[in-house]
């Protein structure tokens, strides 16, 4: 008996603080992309597709569809390894 399936994953990529166009609330927002995944026995083997990214108020809950460079544009830089001083 083979047991397969599909499952979405969600991962916050960032959280940002701006003032939301429906509630007019300056409040946090999360990036979040979600990815859908090929699973076999309940372990998620293939990625499908590239996912799909939204941007989320925590106050109102509205949620807006973002593009991939609008999202990567949101999310921090990461920081610079340390040097050895040699």
């Amino acid at each position: 008996m083979v047991i397969f399936g599909f499952r979405t994953r969600v991962a916050i990529l960032a959280t940002i603080n701006y003032v939301c166009e429906v509630c007019g609330v300056a409040a946090a927002h999360r990036v979040v992309r979600r990815r859908r995944w090929f699973t076999l026995f309940f372990v998620p083997v293939i990625p499908l597709g590239g996912g799909r990214y939204t941007d989320t108020c925590v106050n109102c809950g509205r949620v807006r569809q973002l593009t991939k460079e609008q999202a990567e544009s949101a999310t921090p830089a990461p920081a610079p390894a340390p040097s050895n001083g040699l």
